[in-house]
């Protein structure tokens, strides 16, 4: 019996059908169309250093991503098929179910991922391969220097970029297709490891995207406050929260840029605006960073190829991940990861400049830590911040270090967030909430909470001023 002859497009971090390069492409060759999601065993396994690599946040959000691809893959007439485990076997029962003439795949650039690509075209030798470019703002092609040149200081990419490069349109979605594969999604296999105690933070997929766009510019305009609300933590519209959407390609980078354009010239450009393509930059930036370090980005020395000392204390890193440091501005925002996958922006500066400055503990796996929990785990994004910040990476400065109780005092001037995931230091006065260490034994009587019983002593002491510092009631 002949098998049939098909087009397999292999998804990672491109789960969708708007502006996608290898629908596009595998469309105009007219073949039947598989898309085919996996996820390796080692996803699902714990780390080496406990923790499931792949958390409970994450994969729930990667559930809802999929499922609403697989609506969409189907109305267009295109089948979907997910795989997990043991992925060789998995490829290797497509390989005797169908004849896949043409392979696609965006252009990976993580070694785990080369790996699965690489078990791919094991089972399907005789498959003509086809890469399109990385999921970025910027074409690869259009940047005004090569990867290999790519300046080390954002700054300097930044000037290049913006006054040389242009972006792109996104793809139009192709129409649907004349035959539609008979092949069980297999997502039921993905439901089986979700927790049910868990709700998620934010609803992935391509849909959820989309809503939440046109909530976040058009129905309540907070892009143009963005640059003004960006270092909030507690309130869900400081931030665009469209980085989970961007980190799994529910959304293109180019077409979110598209939409921002569309809405400066439809309703107001502003300060704010640009600052959400600025930061589209980073994130560009970084995964070009990427590409062109390879597996340096993983290095306990960095790019900078500057190897620090630390510590191996265990002690400390429990306290770091439990939110059990003494220190509120950390505690809080770990708590907060640990209960919804996701953190600012502002506090994973601080908890991680923490987590290497004052704890002196191994950046890589706090990195690790943050790779488990975030729904919007980026590998890019998240190992280049966290080079940065423990200065062996792109930032020129190289100790970066952030004051956590004065960074809480000046984002978080009432104490809002921080009560909102220590409830325990509720009863305390405002402006000595991120000072409780501080507190007579007379004001913890008081205030009905005992430092070392009710909130932490501070595991660690730094020489900061501010540490130090009593404020007054009105500052």
């Amino acid at each position: 019996m002949d098998k049939t002859a098909i087009s397999l497009v292999w998804i990672t971090h491109d789960q969708r059908v708007q502006d996608h390069q290898g629908l596009t492409e595998a469309a105009a060759i007219g073949l039947p169309i598989l898309v085919v999601y996996g996820l390796a065993q080692r996803e699902l396994n714990p780390t080496t250093f406990g923790w499931l690599k792949t958390g409970p946040f994450r994969l729930r959000f990667l559930y809802d991503s999929l499922t609403d691809l697989h609506a969409s893959l189907q109305s267009l007439h295109v089948a979907f098929h997910y795989g997990e485990g043991d992925l060789q076997e998995a490829f290797n029962l497509l390989a005797s179910q169908y004849e896949v003439r043409h392979l696609f795949s965006e252009q990976l650039v993580g070694e785990e991922e080369k790996e699965d690509f690489l078990t791919l075209t094991t089972a399907f030798p005789q498959a003509k391969i086809h890469h399109y470019s990385l999921d970025t703002m910027i074409h690869p092609d259009d940047l005004p220097f090569s990867l290999s040149h790519l300046p080390m200081v954002f700054t300097d990419a930044k000037r290049l970029i913006e006054s040389k490069s242009k972006i792109r349109a996104p793809l139009p979605t192709i129409a649907r297709q004349q035959i539609l594969l008979s092949i069980p999604s297999n997502l039921d296999k993905l439901h089986a490891h979700l927790d049910s105690s868990i709700g998620p933070f934010l609803k992935g997929g391509e849909q959820a995207a989309h809503h939440h766009i046109d909530a976040y510019m058009y129905k309540d305009k907070h892009i143009l406050h963005y640059k003004v609300t960006r270092n909030g933590m507690l309130t869900f519209s400081d931030s665009t929260h469209l980085s989970a959407y961007l980190a799994h390609g529910n959304l293109s980078a180019r077409m979110l840029y598209q939409m921002i354009k569309r809405f400066e010239q439809q309703v107001q450009a502003n300060e704010s605006t640009y600052w959400v393509i600025y930061e589209l930059l980073w994130r560009d930036y970084f995964h070009f960073l990427h590409q062109k370090v390879g597996k340096r980005l993983f290095l306990l020395e960095g790019i900078q190829g500057r190897k620090p000392t630390y510590s191996k204390n265990e002690r400390y890193q429990d306290a770091w991940i439990k939110g059990n440091t003494g220190y509120p501005l950390v505690d809080a925002n770990m708590r907060q990861l640990n209960q919804t996958g996701f953190m600012s922006n502002r506090g994973r500066q601080n908890v991680a400049s923490f987590f290497h400055h004052y704890l002196n503990l191994d950046w890589r796996i706090g990195a690790s830590y943050f790779e488990s929990l975030l729904i919007d785990y980026d590998v890019a994004s998240n190992y280049g911040n966290w080079q940065y910040l423990s200065g062996v990476g792109v930032d020129p400065r190289e100790d970066r270090m952030f004051n956590v109780t004065l960074q809480g005092k000046n984002y978080d001037k009432d104490g809002s967030y921080l009560t909102h995931f220590l409830k325990e230091l509720s009863t305390i006065p405002s402006h000595l909430r991120y000072t409780p260490w501080l507190l007579t034994d007379q004001e913890q009587a008081r205030f009905q909470v005992m430092i070392g019983k009710d909130y932490p002593h501070r595991i660690v002491t730094k020489n900061l001023a501010i540490d130090q510092e009593r404020p007054s009631f009105n500052r």
